[in-house]
């Protein structure tokens, strides 16, 4: 059962969507080149854990006449998980909401950096009080169809970032759309 909160957060949340949707300038979304820059997600993925093991599938679409690109998480045939990924023109960002069934919420900005898709930073704060930043970055390896994906953190305010994490079998590719 939902909570009141909940249910108000996913009703604004789908209405965002037809905003952005609905607001996007410049023609429709299909003939935006930048609109494209996620296509090569557009197919079902296996997800693999740390340990190789499939953990559940990943389905990516586009809907809103191209607009928006829904991410389902599946697991054991139930989807557990979903998220919206979209891109706005006046600020030349992506954005992704992702919410699961336990009532997980995740909100990020995402930008391209030489060729890599960056989702932005999330502060933490250590027992000691110093302040770490900590990101993800996605690349397409057509060649393998496999996403690499690497874990960089900062301790310098976001000025330089450490790898402290890198894989390239977290999602494999099994049924393109």
């Amino acid at each position: 059962m939902s909570t009141p909160k909940q249910k108000i957060t996913i009703i604004l949340f789908f209405f965002m969507l037809n905003i952005v949707a609905f607001s996007q300038s410049g023609g429709p979304c299909e003939v935006s080149e930048k609109h494209h820059d996620l296509d090569w997600r557009l197919r079902k993925w296996t997800y693999l854990n740390k340990q190789g093991e499939e953990e559940g599938q990943r389905v990516f679409k586009k809907m809103a006449t191209g607009c928006v690109i829904k991410e389902e998480f599946i697991y054991n045939g139930k989807v557990l998980g979903e998220g919206h990924i979209f891109y706005d023109q006046k600020t030349d960002t992506w954005h992704q909401y992702y919410f699961n069934n336990s009532g997980y919420t995740f909100t990020a900005t995402m930008h391209f950096i030489d060729g890599e898709m960056v989702r932005d930073g999330r502060e933490f704060i250590l027992k000691n009080g110093d302040s770490v930043w900590k990101r993800d970055v996605f690349s397409w390896d057509a060649e393998n169809q496999k996403v690499h994906q690497r874990e960089e953190e900062s301790r310098d305010g976001k000025v330089s970032w450490k790898t402290i994490s890198s894989r390239s079998d977290l999602l494999i590719e099994r049924d393109p759309e």
